[in-house]
């Protein structure tokens, strides 16, 4: 259905959050330094928006619209 068509990718999406959600913890926890934060925090970002354009790109090409 069209629902369900971006699940996956949402879920990814998720993940994404997620990670970021551990790396805070690891930052306050101390695992891991500011720079490694910073740096590790951004990759997660800059996947969460390519994972975005995917979808509207998928969107923008599905059959059912």
């Amino acid at each position: 259905t069209k629902v369900k068509k971006f699940e996956d990718e949402e879920c990814a999406k998720g993940s994404v959050s997620e990670i970021q959600s551990q790396l805070y913890a690891a930052y306050d926890l101390g695992y891991v330094a500011v720079e490694e934060f910073n740096e590790a925090y951004e990759t997660s970002s800059e996947v969460a928006g390519l994972i975005t354009g995917f979808i509207r790109y998928l969107q923008g090409n599905s059959p059912d619209d």
